[in-house]
């Protein structure tokens, strides 16, 4: 059976000339994985030359679209999106379950794992993606270093899914407003760094641009708001005009000591640049207490947001990442929105 290649993949600039999506992301061998780990010196000069030498930093991955049974329905109709940090994937099964109930269009996914020791070695996007009855696209945020011997790949992925392919793809990666190789925190050792993944569903007037992006966690303000402004800048020229709808982990607040999130400049810098999220979004916390601690635990934080522009939205909602026994299966919630063109 012959994979599908639908849409073309459209880089930044600063990036290497433009390649198809893949089926798969090259693999970095286990004992090169093994050597970045514990670097006699950590510096910046071996930090570039290990990326470098990582093709997957500059692919996007493909999880093939299910082929249509009947003519797509127009563009234009609203279309129901979701945006979660599902937290590396640990509860499999419940995290389809969620995302099924909620009968979503198109998903917005951070925090993915694929061939990671901690999550039994899954392919977490193809799960969740199977599990919607999608295809997805994806790319590597960060190739994970922590254990690295445990991992068959050590990738830890943002993606797009959907019911039907995009026409057009685009991997966005940010600054860097902290450096986990260099200076890991909590031992968490990787190569790579925050990231946008951004697709155009339709055409002409029925076109829609989805941006899924998590920025940085361990930074402040200031620095989220520069990563931000980076991304809209360059979704500018891949949208050429036409409606944006992002969704994603945004950090809003986080390391601020404030619930306040709507401080945070971020916001502002969306303001400037014409985006705006209050019929986007449902109004109380996305964060939850988790069962995986792998970083600040609380539940009182919004930290996930949909930002528009030419879009409108309807039936917000935030959706409890929980099991059925009412167990947190992720430390975000998940959120979701009715859009269409404005």
């Amino acid at each position: 059976m012959t994979r599908q290649r639908p849409f073309s993949r459209i880089s930044e600039p600063q990036l290497p000339p433009p390649t198809p999506p893949v089926p798969a992301l090259t693999p970095v061998p286990r004992d090169c994985r093994a050597r970045l780990a514990e670097p006699a010196t950590p510096t910046a000069r071996l930090r570039r030359l290990a990326e470098g030498r990582v093709p997957a930093l500059r692919q996007i991955g493909l999880h093939p679209f299910p082929a249509p049974h009947a003519p797509a329905p127009p563009q234009a109709r609203a279309l129901r999106v979701g945006a979660w940090n599902v937290q590396q994937c640990h509860f499999g099964p419940d995290s389809a379950a969620l995302l099924r109930g909620a009968a979503l269009d198109v998903t917005l996914l951070t925090e993915l794992d694929i061939g990671m020791g901690r999550t039994g070695q899954r392919d977490t996007v193809a799960e969740l993606a199977t599990a919607q009855g999608h295809g997805a696209i994806y790319a590597p945020e960060f190739l994970e270093l922590r254990n690295a011997p445990e991992n068959d790949l050590g990738w830890h992925c943002n993606a797009i899914t959907a019911r039907t392919p995009p026409r057009e793809v685009v991997l966005i990666r940010l600054p860097d407003m902290a450096d986990w190789f260099i200076a890991p925190r909590r031992g968490q050792r990787r190569l790579g760094g925050r990231m946008a993944l951004a697709a155009r569903f339709g055409q002409g007037a029925d076109a829609l641009v989805v941006c899924a992006v998590h920025l940085e966690s361990d930074t402040d303000g200031a620095g989220r708001a520069a990563q931000l402004a980076y991304l809209l800048d360059r979704l500018d020229s891949f949208a050429a005009g036409d409606p944006v709808l992002i969704g994603g982990d945004l950090n809003a607040g986080a390391g601020d000591g404030a619930r306040d999130t709507l401080t945070d400049p971020l916001f502002s810098e969306a303001l400037r640049q014409g985006y705006h999220w209050n019929t986007l979004n449902a109004p109380g916390p996305t964060s939850r207490i988790s069962r995986v601690t792998n970083a600040r635990q609380q539940n009182t934080a919004r930290y996930d947001w949909f930002l528009g522009r030419g879009v409108q939205g309807t039936a917000p909602a935030t959706l409890a990442a929980t099991d059925t026994s009412g167990q947190a299966i992720s430390d975000h919630d998940l959120i979701a929105v009715t859009v269409q063109p404005a």
